[in-house]
C-alpha cells in the first residue's frame, strides 16, 4: 500500500511539473502576440505570478509529503525555471524594437551565466545560493512584472537605450560576482592546502 502511495504521489509531482512546462508553451505563444499588442504582456505577467506560486508550492508540498524525490525535484525545478526564463527572454526579443537581437542574446546569457554561476558555486561548496546583492527569483519575478506593466504603458521606444544599459550591467554585476566567488574558493583551497602540508 505504502509503494502506490508513493507512485501516486510521483506522479502528481510528474504532472505539477508538466503544467510548469505548460506555463513556459503559453509564454511563447503570447509573445507572437504580444508582437503587434503589448496588452498580452498582462498574460505574460499573470504567467509569472503563476510560475512563481507553483515554485513555491512545489518544493513544500514534496517537503510536507516527504516524498523522498529530493534529487528529481531539485533537478527539474531549476531545468524548468531555466527554460521559463528562456521563454521570457524570447518574449522580449519578439516585442523588441528592429536591431535588438544582439542585445536580447547578451540577456539571455547572461541570465544563464548567473545560473550556472551559482550551481558551479554549489558543485564547489555545497552552498546553493541563488540570491545575489538583494536580488533572488522573487525580486526577478516582481521586477519583470513591473517591467511588463511599464511596457504596456509606454512602448518598447526605449529598448533602444534600456536593453543595452542592462546588459552591461548585468555583465558588470556578473563579473564582480565571479571574482568574489574566485577569491572565496582560491581562500579555501589554500587553507585546504595548508592543513593537508601539516
Amino acid at each position: 500500500m505504502r509503494c502506490c502511495a508513493r507512485v501516486e504521489i510521483a506522479q502528481q509531482n510528474r504532472l505539477a511539473y508538466l503544467h510548469s512546462s505548460q506555463k513556459c508553451n503559453i509564454v511563447v505563444i503570447l509573445a507572437f502576440f504580444a508582437k503587434t499588442n503589448l496588452s498580452y504582456l498582462w498574460l505574460v505577467s499573470l504567467m509569472i505570478f503563476l510560475q512563481y506560486l507553483t515554485d513555491l508550492f512545489d518544493g513544500e508540498l514534496g517537503r510536507q509529503r516527504n516524498t523522498g524525490l529530493i534529487k528529481w525535484g531539485f533537478y527539474m525545478d531549476h531545468f524548468l525555471d531555466f527554460i521559463f526564463l528562456c521563454s521570457l527572454v524570447f518574449v522580449g526579443y519578439m516585442i523588441s524594437p528592429t536591431g535588438l537581437g544582439m542585445w536580447n542574446f547578451g540577456l539571455l546569457t547572461m541570465a544563464g551565466s548567473f545560473l550556472v554561476n551559482a550551481f558551479l558555486l554549489f558543485a564547489a561548496t555545497n552552498e546553493f545560493k541563488i540570491y545575489r546583492y538583494g536580488i533572488g527569483p522573487t525580486e526577478l519575478r516582481f521586477m519583470l512584472i513591473v517591467i511588463n506593466t511599464f511596457i504596456i504603458f509606454f512602448g518598447t521606444s526605449q529598448f533602444s537605450i534600456l536593453l543595452p544599459i542592462f546588459v552591461i550591467l548585468s555583465s558588470l554585476g556578473l563579473a564582480l560576482n565571479t571574482y568574489q566567488i574566485h577569491k572565496r574558493l582560491w581562500a579555501i583551497d589554500v587553507k585546504n592546502r595548508e592543513s593537508v602540508k601539516r
